[in-house]
């Protein structure tokens, strides 16, 4: 019987393996090959052409009105992906809490290794921008399909001049490294896919000091062709914590679900929990790993609303679902929260009676994933994708960051500004009235609080005398961000009993 239950086992996980193989395509590839028909050299282009309304976009990147970083750094590395379709989108990021932005993508031309194309890499403002703001820019390259990977690693000089191709477009854009997505990599070219990624690694940092090269990882490998612990000259590896159920899948499911369950579900690989252990137990250091996480979900036409439930892609292809498009249907069909997985999802029929079931993730499975990368001791999370949360409309994803990864405690010594603070007394003796220097009278401003463990406090109120209270702020260290049309700029603020 004990013999029987394990041949069973292995079935599955070949079975598994089986179908992981012949997976069409992840939701990287998905996406591009979506919006692959648009091919523009400006981000006003995609703008104009996906009928953005940029009005709308220069206002709501009102809500970060200075792109210069204003507060303490996140304990924890945030590094998002900014698709090429997005357009201007990068205008409403909040840099506070984004250390990396990976511009997506220079598709490679497999056959040379030169690009098919690069998009709106040479002109886009996203790198001065993010820069301005102290945040890293580096560009994915993109390479999709076993028989591309396979033309390309096969070629040493195809190679040779994809490595040159990048060291020169980062140069030009004085940008900080590349991300590599090569995705369904055979394991023909496991080796040379691995002395690819250490000779990119070692030209990188002799051309361009500093620079970070960073790769992609499926989150399951059924077969070992990424050998991470052979990858000496990478700096960061990214776990796509993401496509365990995909448009393919026989069953709908959490597209990251946390942990293990009962194989009617999904059984006890296919989870976040398993690939950041198993990436680890690889030989990759904590301080190396990320774990990538979706702001997106999927939708199935399923047999039934209950779960699990078969898909019916013959009937209704599988697609997509942005976070903020899943978070408004979620209210109109109800949320509902699946225990195996630790996400939310929701269900409905259409009016031919046409059952259909998404699964996403938000704020509360969000925190869990963060959870186990705080347990874990990973160096930080991935975003696929920035923006598709819609920020300024739904700042919620963007403020757990914060709060799961809460900026390193400071001493009163710290300084974050040249110059002296526009606030005295200071220290200021707790109750008394905080008054602001007379270069600031009459001068419109916006005021934000948080102690030194980067917790926001109500808006401070500024009264008609130019003060404002320090009543009900304990003893202790405070930051306090005053913004003009100038700019924004944070003083250190002491309150003492």
């Amino acid at each position: 019987m004990k013999r029987i239950l394990r041949l069973s086992f292995l079935l599955c996980l070949l079975l598994s393996g089986a179908a992981a193989s012949v997976q069409a395509q992840s939701v990287h590839q998905e996406q591009a090959a979506q919006y692959r028909h648009l091919d523009f050299k400006t981000d006003a282009e995609y703008d104009h052409a996906l009928g953005r309304d940029t009005e709308a976009t220069k206002k709501a990147s009102a809500t970060f009105s200075t792109y210069r970083r204003t507060g303490q750094p996140l304990l924890k590395k945030v590094f998002g992906w900014h698709p090429y379709w997005l357009g201007t989108a990068y205008r409403t990021y909040d840099y506070n809490n984004i250390s990396t932005i990976a511009y997506f993508s220079y598709e490679v031309n497999p056959n040379t290794g030169g690009y098919s194309t690069i998009h709106s890499w040479l002109s886009t403002d996203l790198v001065d921008i993010a820069h301005a703001a102290g945040t890293k820019v580096v560009l994915t390259v993109t390479n999709f399909g076993n028989s591309n990977n396979a033309k390309l690693l096969n070629s040493p000089s195809s190679k040779k001049n994809l490595i040159n191709q990048l060291i020169t477009l980062v140069k030009a854009r004085n940008a900080d490294g590349v991300n590599i997505d090569f995705e369904s990599v055979g394991v023909a070219q496991r080796d040379s896919l691995t002395k690819f990624m250490n000779e990119l690694g070692d030209r990188f940092h002799a051309e361009i000091p500093g620079s970070r090269v960073s790769i992609a990882l499926p989150a399951i490998q059924w077969t070992e062709v990424f050998m991470v612990n052979q990858m000496t000259s990478v700096d960061d590896f990214l776990i796509m914590g993401y496509d365990y159920h995909y448009a393919g899948s026989e069953k709908a499911g959490p597209v990251a679900p946390l942990k293990a369950s009962s194989w009617t579900y999904w059984g006890s690989t296919l989870n976040v929990t398993y690939s950041v252990n198993w990436y680890l137990n690889k030989g990759v250091s904590p301080d190396q790993l990320f774990l990538a996480v979706p702001y997106y979900g999927r939708r199935w036409a399923t047999e039934k609303g209950t779960v699990p439930s078969a898909t019916q892609n013959s009937i209704s292809a599988s697609t997509s679902r942005l976070y903020n498009v899943a978070k408004e249907e979620a209210a109109q069909y109800g949320r509902k929260w699946s225990n195996e997985g630790g996400v939310p999802y929701y269900t409905y029929q259409n009016s031919s009676g046409q059952w259909f079931q998404v699964f996403y993730d938000d704020a509360e499975s969000l925190g869990l994933k963060y959870d186990l990368v705080n347990e874990k001791n990973l160096a930080g999370i991935g975003i696929w994708a920035l923006g598709y949360d819609n920020t300024p409309e739904n700042p919620e994803l963007n403020n757990l960051l914060r709060e799961k990864f809460p900026p390193a405690p400071l001493s009163a010594s710290d300084e974050l500004e040249e110059g002296q603070s526009v606030a005295y007394p200071n220290p200021v003796k707790r109750g008394q009235q905080l008054s602001f220097s007379n270069k600031m009278s009459g001068v419109p401003m916006a005021l934000a609080l948080r102690d030194a463990l980067g917790r926001q406090f109500p808006t401070p109120v500024l009264s008609s005398s130019g003060t404002i209270s320090t009543d009900g702020l304990a003893a202790g260290v405070y930051f306090l961000t005053v913004t003009t049309s100038k700019g924004s700029n944070t003083h250190r603020v002491v309150v003492v009993d």
